[in-house]
């Protein structure tokens, strides 16, 4: 048998087999349920009126019209039952109805486009079979662009078969060169939706960060400003009576510079210190080194961070604090605090009552006299082995002049650990240790580093600029701690 009948014979099989599966469709006219929607309401309307009175004008003799038919309806109500019960069937019925005819709507539409699909499938396998007929039997417009013509003859078939392969080498190449730039694509569209959705989530941090330090602050004021109607004083703990005082207010040992009186220094703290979350995830590292030496004592508590922390963790403890908007938002907390000066506090303490004093950002208000007087006063009231720590900015960070320390208007000077270590072993602490905290952030300027190289100059350029930047670009602050 020839190629070309073959052929013929292969193009009539696939296309009975296909329309067998995909037959000639009518037009398609789907039935439309709004009018079983409108019967629908209209019977809904109808059941919704059953047993209900209809309104009349007022009147005596509207009213008893009214009231006799109120008994009638209530007599009535044990038979209206099954006609409403009935009725509210009838509409369930209708509404199933009217889904069921709807989803049999969607089921012909998606019959009506498999067997269009079918039908385009049938057409382009009838077209194939014929471009194989015309390749085989050397007619015109089996290859090439039309009005071109295939010479018969085996040559002329290997040729047509050689183009057609090579046509179709090229159209894969192309088809992976489009994938290959299609897949570089999305990579790069995905990288830069992940860093937009970093940035966003990195945004609402810090707005929520901010938002709930202005809350604290608005609590705190709304705390003070309750207290202040209930009276000027503040509620004093219970425990440690004898140490319970209000000393006076004095300007030489303040916290708050007493040349500012229309400065809001908690409304400042709250915008520039950082949420309380954040100071007491900073503070979390130092209690370890108060396990086991109770009572605490926390000298400029503030807000009560590392008070809070204290108290999870079981260590007895209290604070001291001269602004009585912070002393109230700590008494709110729960905490133990009294509002006083802090020289004249530690001044009612006994002496060698106390396991630890703590003291953070507090030192760099102070002048050098009253550093001193603080120093030696904490040594006086801790026992033997008790702990003192103090934090405050660390000078030899360059940072802190531009970011934070000038920032302050209450800041008298920054104390070099040096000093401080000085101070410290002065008043007779032994075991003085320094750690730095508080990294600086990435984003400041740093001196530029060159990776490993060979060229001498390189690697002291590396190896300066490393020590540079890890001491006047390495932490903000840092926390001296000795032993009684």
């Amino acid at each position: 048998m020839k190629l070309a009948t073959r052929l013929a014979l292969l193009r009539e099989r696939i296309g009975q087999r296909v329309e067998g599966r995909a037959p000639d469709l009518p037009d398609l006219k789907l039935p439309s349920p709004e009018r079983l929607r409108e019967l629908h309401d209209e019977a809904a309307r109808a059941a919704g009126q059953v047993g209900v009175l209809n309104p009349r004008p007022p009147g005596i003799h509207h009213q008893a019209a009214q009231a006799l038919k109120r008994a009638v309806e209530r007599a009535l109500r044990w038979q209206l039952r099954p006609q409403r019960e009935f009725n509210a069937g009838v509409l369930a019925a209708l509404r199933e109805t009217r889904e069921l005819l709807a989803e049999y709507n969607r089921a012909l539409l998606v019959l009506a486009q498999a067997a269009t699909q079918a039908q385009s499938a049938a057409a382009e396998a009838r077209e194939q079979v014929a471009c194989l007929e015309r390749i085989f039997s050397g007619q015109p417009g089996a290859l090439g662009a039309p009005g071109e013509q295939v010479a018969s003859g085996p040559e002329s078939r290997d040729s047509a078969v050689r183009t057609s392969a090579q046509a179709i080498e090229e159209l894969k190449s192309k088809v992976a060169s489009i994938d290959y730039h299609l897949v570089n694509n999305v990579k790069h569209l995905d990288a830069a939706v992940n860093a937009v959705q970093e940035g966003i989530w990195a945004y609402r941090k810090q707005h929520d960060a901010q938002h709930a330090a202005e809350m604290s602050w608005i609590r705190a004021r709304l705390a003070e400003s309750r207290r202040a109607d209930r009276g000027p004083e503040i509620p004093e703990p219970q425990s440690h009576a004898q140490s319970q005082i209000e000393a006076p207010f004095n300007p030489q040992s303040a916290i708050r510079d007493p040349q500012l009186p229309g400065f809001d220094y908690v409304h400042f703290e709250a915008l520039f210190r950082g949420s309380e979350e954040k100071v007491r995830a900073q503070h979390g590292e130092y209690l370890p080194l108060f396990e086991g030496r109770s009572p605490v004592l926390d000298v400029a508590c503030g807000r009560g961070e590392f008070l809070r922390l204290l108290r999870e963790r079981g260590i007895e403890a209290r604070g001291v604090d001269a602004d009585a908007t912070m002393v109230a938002a700590c008494i709110d907390k729960g905490l133990e605090v009294v509002r006083a000066d802090a020289f004249a506090y530690l001044n009612s303490v006994a002496d060698g009552s106390l396991g630890g004093v703590f003291c953070s950002q507090f030192v760099e208000h102070l002048q050098a006299p009253q550093l001193v007087r603080l120093i030696g006063l904490a040594y006086q009231k801790l026992r033997s082995g008790g702990l003192v720590l103090f934090e405050t900015q660390n000078p030899e960070c360059l940072a802190i002049y531009s970011q934070s320390f000038f920032l302050d208007p209450t800041h008298a000077r920054p104390i070099p650990a040096q000093l401080m270590r000085f101070l410290l072993e002065e008043a007779g602490f032994r075991d003085v240790s320094v750690r730095y905290v508080s990294p600086v952030a990435p984003e400041l300027p740093q001196l530029p580093t060159f990776g490993h190289s060979e060229d001498v100059a390189v690697a002291r350029w590396n190896r300066e600029a490393e020590r540079f930047n890890q001491t006047y670009f390495g932490f903000r602050d840092y926390a001296i701690t000795g032993v009684k």
